[in-house]
């Protein structure tokens, strides 16, 4: 694999108001997205706002403005690195969600997308989901529970 995809479950672990980060990960993923190697993907920013915009909806409205500032910060340092869904992802995502399908999984069109993502682009997913991207046969690693690779 030549890099990493950044899913939403990693991602949101460097949200504003949480838990500090394992500094051993931060070093690890400031290496990788100094050398290019971490990218993330549109449905990453998708499902961030649409999360965002829920705890809005909810009342949360500082959280919610926190976070909103904590995105466009992101969005400003993956700008060259967040990954579009163009044809060749939504032909493969469709060929993934129905094999997923077959196997009686349906782990959602964002993940299926993600996925499809990754394997068009040669890149591991970054998941604390292992559950959802084992089913659609894509490379993934979950930094927070597995030793960091090189």
């Amino acid at each position: 694999m030549s890099g990493f995809l950044i899913d939403t479950s990693v991602l949101s672990i460097f949200a504003a108001d949480r838990p500090a980060v394992p500094l051993p990960l931060k070093r690890w993923i400031v290496e990788k997205g100094t050398r290019e190697a971490l990218l993330t993907s549109s449905i990453v920013v998708l499902e961030t706002k649409r999360g965002i915009a829920k705890l809005r909806r909810a009342g949360g409205l500082s959280r919610a403005d926190r976070l909103e500032t904590w995105l466009t910060s992101m969005l400003v340092d993956f700008e060259d690195r967040t990954l579009p869904v163009d044809t060749a992802i939504a032909s493969l995502a469709g060929e993934i969600e129905d094999a997923a399908i077959a196997r009686g999984r349906s782990p959602g069109l964002a993940d299926v997308l993600i996925a499809a993502t990754a394997r068009v682009h040669d890149l591991t997913v970054l998941t604390s989901n292992a559950r959802h991207f084992g089913v659609l046969g894509v490379a993934h690693f979950d930094p927070l529970t597995s030793p960091l690779p090189a």
